[in-house]
Parts: structure tokens; C-alpha cells; sequence
């Protein structure tokens, strides 16, 4: 990719008279792939070979505003680590950003991968691109047809496969979201975002058991950190009126995420489990 895409940072760079970077992201990275240098005297560090924290950079700030909701809760489960002097450090404030960053850039970007796949008809990765875009305008139905046509032209590429499952989720096809996900983790069983989609999918379909296993195989996954799956088996366990079980589950939740998407229902489950004890 590095050599491909070199020429044209050369180009844009020698337009534009600004440095230039190709930047990847790597899992809750940014990896500096290459940098073309401006021509001026004063400078940015030569940032190549690096990685950084997503929510550190500009180009991280643009791959964190393509996160569905549920991918951007768990990214922001975790405490942001002052960077620099001028880092974000509070996960509301990053929120609130990344709402301004997908405010101003969806149009231009949709225009783009409209140019991109109308050029090149089979470029599966900007079906996925383009699926995203309208997924965050609520464009359910094109988003659904942009996924399956990344699916159809590479049926091994997985992302895909994660986003037409979480958006099956959010239209209640619980059964197919299960199975949608289930095609990406025979790809790749190691995608512990899929296994965390098929628990939920059981779990809507009252399938407890599937549920449990899905979560505790997204749990075991070292590539995933999804505090969320701590809200999920509490809610497994209450639905057995396993108490002490759940309430497990509900401490673990509100030590990793703390002020978390569900904190607040989560101390309320728990009040709720410890006053049912004490009845009892």
C-alpha cells in the first residue's frame, strides 16, 4: 500500500505545499504507514513507523467519527491517557467532537466513494466505506445494499460482514444479525466484536445459553476489550435469577467503564439485586 500510495503523496504534497501523511488505522491506533515533508524550513517530526492513541491525532479523531455507536461505547470504555498538553481527556468531549467531525464530512466523503466505486465497480472496501456513510445518516436500506455488495464481490473481506450485523441488530433481525456475524467469525474467529454481535442477537431471541457462550468467547478474545459484555451476561443472569452472578458482572462493568454508557442503569441494577437480597 505504502508504495502505491506514495507517488500520490508526493503529488498532494507538492499541491498543496503541506506535509502529507498515509495513515492506517491499528486496532485503537493510528499507525504513520509514510509522510511526504513540506518544502518550508519549520517542520513536523518525521512521524513514520509510528503509532499513537486514535483519539490523540486528526486522523484518529476521522476513524473514531465511522464508529457505529455501539464500536465508539467501547472504544471510549476506557480512560483517555493525556497524550499531550492539548489531548482530550474527557469521553464526553470526544463525543461532543466527533459530532462536529460527522457533521462537516459526510456529504464530501459520500461524493467520494460514489467516484470511487463508479470508476471501480468491484472495490469492496468502498461499498463498506460508503455502507458507513449512510448508516450515519439513518439511510438504513442503502447502507444494507452498499454491506452486501462489499459481501458480494469479496466474500473473505470481513468487515462487512460486522457492520450488516450490527445494523440488523438495530433493525430487531436478531436471527439474521446472528447469522451474519457467524459468516465473519468462520473467517476469522478471532473477531471478538462478531462474537460480542451473535451474544446479543441470542439473547434477543431468548437463546440464554448460546448468549453466555458467544459473550464469554468475546470475553476470552486478547484483541477486544468490550466492557459492554458485563452489562450483557448480567442481564443473562438476572433473566435466571442468578443475583450474585449478575451482580458480579454489574461490579466488573462499573470498575472497567466507570462513567460508561450504562453506568447509571448498572448502579441501579445493583441497588436493585442488593435490596433483593436483603429481602430475602
Amino acid at each position: 500500500l505504502t508504495t502505491i500510495a506514495h507517488p500520490f503523496l508526493q503529488e498532494l504534497a507538492q499541491r498543496t505545499s503541506e506535509t502529507v501523511y498515509l495513515c492506517l488505522p491499528d486496532g485503537d491506533q493510528v499507525y504513520y504507514a509514510d509522510q511526504i515533508n513540506s518544502r518550508y524550513q519549520i517542520r513536523p517530526r518525521d512521524w513514520s513507523g509510528s503509532r499513537v492513541p486514535m483519539y490523540t491525532v486528526s486522523a484518529g479523531k476521522l476513524f473514531l467519527a465511522d464508529l457505529s455507536p455501539l464500536e465508539l461505547d467501547t472504544y471510549l470504555a476506557r480512560p483517555l491517557e493525556p497524550f499531550a498538553r492539548k489531548t482530550m481527556k474527557s469521553a464526553a468531549a470526544l463525543r461532543a467532537h466527533l459530532k462536529e467531525v460527522r457533521k462537516k464530512r459526510p456529504e464530501k466523503a459520500r461524493q467520494h466513494f460514489h467516484q470511487a466505486v463508479a470508476q471501480y465497480d468491484q472495490y469492496a472496501a468502498a461499498w463498506n466505506a460508503l455502507g458507513r456513510i449512510y448508516l450515519a445518516g439513518r439511510q438504513i436500506e442503502k447502507a444494507t445494499r452498499a454491506f452486501e455488495k462489499a459481501i458480494g464481490i469479496d466474500p473473505e473481506y470481513i468487515p462487512p460482514y460486522v457492520n450488516l450485523a450490527t445494523l440488523q441488530l438495530q433493525k430487531k433481525q436478531y436471527q439474521r444479525a446472528v447469522e451474519t456475524a457467524g459468516k465473519a467469525l468462520r473467517r476469522d474467529p478471532s473477531v471478538g466484536f462478531a462474537s460480542f454481535l451473535q451474544a446479543v442477537g441470542n439473547y434477543n431471541l431468548n437463546n440464554l445459553d448460546a448468549a453466555e457462550k458467544c459473550a464469554r468467547r468475546a470475553e476470552a478474545n486478547p484483541r477486544g476489550h468490550l466492557p459492554q459484555l458485563h452489562v450483557l451476561l448480567a442481564e443473562i443472569f438476572l433473566q435466571r435469577q442468578a443475583h450474585l452472578n449478575a451482580a458480579v458482572e454489574i461490579r466488573t462493568y462499573l470498575k472497567e467503564s466507570p462513567e460508561g454508557r450504562f453506568a447509571g442503569q448498572m448502579r441501579e441494577r445493583l441497588e436493585q439485586i442488593k435490596q433483593f437480597i436483603a429481602q430475602k
